[in-house]
């Protein structure tokens, strides 16, 4: 029986004065359980960013986010330009359509159908980034490594950390990146052999002690400059400080002393803590 494990915790926070149904950030963590909860299986994660340009920004990030995390738990093959891939990536649109009927039928029985503008934009769609990662141990012995894969589309990151040193970036490499549009994944791109191609696939052992980090365009931003700035052994401080209990607040808090600072942009923020015991 392994005595190592992982834990896991999650935080999201929208815009400064925005609601948090206001939120186009998205994720979702299998299994969902509590900072405390040490889980001897695989973790899957996943976050997307909606483009805030697009309608219904938000609800596709959900959408896609959660259809990613389903294929990711059932097939490894997930993580490449596979027909695993690219069958995620036709359903999620077929899935978007679906959405969209039942969103304008609703519309229309609540007695406020599309404005002319939503009519003209809703058919170009909705656009967010995507990351996923798999974590597991590659067989039930304690000394068996913990292997992380990774699919990226966008600027959404990933960052393992041993030893207070940031040892792997994915997909951004440098913090000056994010002022590039980045690739999206469209919910009415039916071309999924070209999102597929698209896509950034990525692989890594875990040692006990490692942590990864998912983080939204911001959050990601903020941690490379640290790292640039020779601050990154404190970021990663304040990071796992945020485990310390079940309570949003003290994200929160922190986030918005970043943004009164000006040192993390006004934008929705999501975060994903994975940490590998042993």
């Amino acid at each position: 029986m392994r005595t190592t494990g992982l834990y896991t915790s999650h935080f999201l926070a929208p815009k400064h004065g925005n609601a948090p149904d206001e939120c186009e950030d998205a994720l979702y963590v299998r299994p969902d359980v509590a900072v405390d909860v040490l889980v001897d299986g695989p973790i899957v994660a996943a976050v997307c960013d909606g483009a805030s340009e697009s309608m219904l920004a938000g609800q596709w990030a959900n959408i896609l986010a959660a259809a990613a995390l389903d294929h990711a738990s059932a097939s490894l093959d997930f993580f490449g330009a596979s027909d695993e891939f690219r069958d995620f990536a036709a359903e999620v649109v077929f899935e978007w359509s679906l959405w969209v009927d039942d969103y304008v039928a609703q519309r229309v029985q609540q007695g406020r159908p599309l404005k002319w503008y939503e009519e003209a934009k809703l058919p170009q769609g909705a656009f967010a980034t995507l990351l996923v990662v798999h974590v597991a141990s590659e067989s039930a012995a304690d000394d068996s490594p913990y292997v992380w894969r990774a699919a990226a589309l966008g600027d959404s990151c990933l960052f393992h950390v041993r030893d207070d040193k940031i040892i792997a970036t994915f997909p951004v490499q440098d913090s000056a990146d994010f002022g590039v549009t980045p690739d999206l994944f469209g919910s009415v791109n039916r071309n999924g052999r070209l999102l597929a191609e698209r896509s950034r696939f990525l692989e890594g052992t875990c040692e006990a002690g490692d942590h990864l980090f998912m983080m939204t365009d911001a959050l990601a931003a903020w941690f490379l400059r640290c790292r640039d700035l020779g601050d990154v052994r404190q970021a990663i401080h304040q990071l796992r400080e945020l485990d310390k209990g079940n309570d949003l607040q003290p994200f929160l808090d922190w986030i918005s002393t970043l943004r009164a600072t000006g040192d993390l942009r006004n934008d929705d923020v999501s975060l994903i803590h994975i940490d590998i015991q042993g």
